[in-house]
């Protein structure tokens, strides 16, 4: 394996630390309080027995972009207690609750859940109030506005984690065509070059963003960057293809992890000042193991 394929896999491997480091995502301690969906019959209402459960938390007050929940605890909440971590009872004397998160919708901000009421009444189950204590992975209304390419990236994330893999590889452009127009956007100021950045091609921008990013004319011989540089070049013909229907296409899920990686590994050297493998290496701590508070959970 090349230096360059290894710093592709340690980064890749390490997407959501490095996206967390970038502020594009944050995780939150969320409560939230719901009434539970089940289907009861009427003769046996006062018949202790277990009931399958399932609702739908909407998030979207709080939440932008849910891209990934944990479920640290859910159960009811006695009457009369505030909503808090502590007061949330997974059982009582007279039945139990177990839940587990089985979808996230990332663009609504809505969590599903199933779950099962052992030895309880439909009384019970009807008039009792429920609440879980969440951790979320996600973007905050309170932490908008952001600029439009790392909303960009949020967004590419989110259709990822949702497999809609050709949406998801356009928006990843969206946002690298983004960040490239905001490291270029003081040239436009100048009104005697400005429309000469301005008609440029879009990889013509990539490769003039890269060498001021890093100071340097000659950013073709330097392993990253020419990397880089050929995979946004062929990125740049299937995203055309996709926003003019030019073709039938069908993005792959190397593709998708080829121009994630991309954005990741520009914004790095934005960061950073340097393509130098072993300097990115060592100040984004490639080596080290993701700690698992930085992963985002998937629906299971």
């Amino acid at each position: 394996m090349t230096p360059v394929a290894l710093f592709q896999q340690r980064t890749l491997q390490r997407r959501d630390w490095i996206l967390y480091r970038f502020r594009v995502l944050s995780h939150y301690m969320h409560l939230e309080t719901f009434y539970v969906d089940a289907a009861i019959p009427e003769d046996v209402s006062l018949t202790p027995r277990n009931h399958s459960v399932r609702s739908t938390l909407d998030l979207s007050e709080r939440f932008h972009i849910v891209f990934g929940v944990e479920l640290l605890a859910a159960g009811v909440l006695p009457d009369g207690e505030v909503l808090a971590a502590e007061n949330i009872l997974p059982e009582t004397d007279e039945f139990s609750v177990s839940y587990r998160i089985v979808d996230v919708d990332h663009q609504r901000a809505r969590v599903t859940i199933e779950g099962t009421f052992k030895r309880a009444t439909s009384l019970e189950i009807d008039y009792l109030r429920s609440a879980a204590h969440l951790r979320v992975f996600g973007v905050a209304k309170e932490d908008l506005p952001v600029p439009y390419y790392k909303q960009a990236i949020g967004d590419a994330l989110s259709l990822q984690l949702e497999e809609r893999e050709n949406l998801s590889f356009f928006t990843y452009m969206t946002a690298l065509d983004a960040m490239i127009n905001f490291q270029l956007g003081d040239l436009k100021e100048y009104s005697e070059i400005s429309h000469c950045v301005t008609r440029l091609q879009l990889e013509e921008k990539f490769r003039l963003a890269l060498k001021r990013v890093l100071n340097t004319r000659d950013v073709g011989a330097m392993p990253l960057v020419s990397r880089l540089l050929t995979i946004f070049g062929e990125s740049v013909d299937k995203r055309n293809a996709i926003a003019h229907s030019l073709k039938p296409i069908t993005i792959t899920k190397l593709e998708l992890d080829e121009v994630c990686f991309t954005y990741i590994a520009f914004q790095m050297m934005v960061m950073c000042g340097s393509s130098d493998l072993p300097e990115l290496t060592d100040y984004y701590d490639l080596r080290a193991v993701m700690p698992r508070k930085y992963r985002i959970p998937l629906a299971r």
